[in-house]
């Protein structure tokens, strides 16, 4: 049975909404007025949001088909046939071809790239000078991730591919289209279409030199599993958008928010430089960064839509509905930390 919201409650989170400019403002209103499990009351958007360790394996785990991922939004219209927005057979399809690529045993070879994209970025930084962290973060991100799965050094390339990755980012993230779906997105066609040519010209650039690649590199990256196994240069393309917004997006949010939570802690600041200088091997750097993932999630909210009635502890969604699990609220709720 869904708890009713009061009109009270629902002023609070509207005022919420308006102050933090975020759906977290709202939704943290409405968990601490009416709990773990609730129904958004506005007039044609009404999704059920469910929070708590046990809702959230529910979602991602032991229920998971019950659900689906795609649903009719701009995080869909991006990624097309993406493996974040896909389901079933074609969604195990994609993440079985790309597993190879990602498996930790990369990780020896993956570090040393890490490495050198760190101090690419950080050499270009003056003493004493001002940097912005979450900025230097992306760039870091974005060398990584380009270098890593498609073998593509992208640094004399940032100041074309820069604006349209931001563009594409800006163009997923929560906002007034998750209440009004049709809600009009100007500024984004020709940025987005700058990213698609960037990424097109990368896979047939791929395909003209293919076995001339493999027997120079001696490698093969996830770009490479992709093309052999003959995907269509369109969803290859929904898969590499997928891997770097994904995947560069989530990890600069993690940077930057480790680098503000330690810039603010000065002593733990110093432990952790000390310990990354010793070499010897401890867990501050793990706690400190697993700390820093429970405030603040990269990924505050998942996105759902549910095709089989799912049965909560707090009551029940039938089928047909729309759900948001939020990993956001787990984190912060007081019972449990």
């Amino acid at each position: 049975m869904t708890r009713q919201v009061s009109a009270e409650t629902g002023r609070a989170a509207l005022r919420a909404l308006f102050k933090e400019g975020s759906p977290l403002g709202p939704l943290k209103v409405m968990a601490q007025h009416v709990g773990r499990f609730f129904q958004i009351p506005i007039p044609g958007f009404r999704p059920y949001v469910v929070f708590g360790p046990e809702s959230n394996r529910k979602v991602l785990v032991t229920e998971r088909d019950k659900v689906m991922w795609r649903n009719t939004d701009p995080v869909t219209d991006l990624l097309r046939r993406g493996v974040l927005v896909v389901d079933g057979d074609e969604h195990d399809q994609y993440r079985k071809l790309m597993e190879p690529s990602l498996h930790p045993s990369h990780l020896a070879e993956y570090t040393s790239r890490f490495i050198s994209h760190t101090d690419r970025v950080s050499s270009q930084w003056g003493d004493g000078e001002v940097v912005d962290m979450l900025v230097e973060s992306r760039k870091i991100a974005l060398l990584i991730i380009m270098d890593t799965l498609f073998s593509k050094d992208v640094w004399d390339d940032m100041p074309h591919i820069w604006k349209p990755i931001l563009k594409s980012i800006e163009y997923i993230s929560p906002g007034a289209w998750i209440v009004w779906r049709w809600i009009p997105r100007l500024g984004f066609k020709k940025p987005l279409k700058e990213l698609d040519e960037y990424l097109f010209g990368i896979i047939n650039e791929r395909r003209k030199r293919k076995e001339e690649w493999k027997v120079e590199s001696g490698i093969s990256d996830l770009l490479q599993h992709l093309i052999d196994a003959g995907l269509s240069n369109d969803v290859i393309r929904d898969q590499m958008l997928t891997m770097l917004i994904a995947g560069h997006d989530t990890s600069t949010a993690l940077l930057a928010w480790t680098f503000a939570l330690l810039g603010n802690h000065f002593e733990i600041h110093q432990r952790v430089v000390n310990e990354v200088d010793s070499m010897v091997r401890s867990p501050l750097l793990d706690q400190v960064i697993k700390e820093s993932l429970r405030l603040y999630p990269p990924i505050h909210i998942g996105n759902r839509r549910v095709v089989e009635e799912m049965k909560f502890d707090e009551g029940t969604i039938p089928a047909d509905e729309r759900m948001f699990y939020s990993i956001y609220l787990t984190h912060r709720d007081s019972s449990i930390w």
